[in-house]
């Protein structure tokens, strides 16, 4: 079954399950953050809840995540700072543990 065809069964981020009839419709679900298959979707934890073994290793972690894309860390900035940027960013932007793992 092809996910970006009608009709069709997309799941969204929050776990919801929907089915979409029409092209149109299919078409606007993918653009609202819609998605299939479920696989596509997993928990990977945010960078706030893990631990490093440098601030280089922190940054290059944080540079590998599409979640983090506009954060720029500053290694000349303590560790208490480093995590306190990161966790900043999380919250203004809503950040979550799903990542999806390729591009819709």
């Amino acid at each position: 079954m092809g996910y970006r065809k009608a009709p069709t069964w997309l799941f969204n981020i929050d776990g919801e399950t929907a089915f979409f009839k029409t092209q149109e419709g299919v078409d606007q679900a993918w653009e609202d953050g819609w998605f299939g298959p479920k696989s596509l979707a997993q928990k990977t934890p945010l960078m706030s809840d893990m631990e490093f073994t440098s601030k280089a290793h922190r940054k290059e972690i944080v540079e590998s995540d599409p979640r983090y894309i506009g954060l720029r860390l500053n290694n000349k900035k303590t560790v208490e700072e480093l995590e306190a940027d990161i966790l900043e960013f999380e919250k203004e932007n809503g950040l979550t543990d799903t990542i999806m793992t390729t591009t819709q």
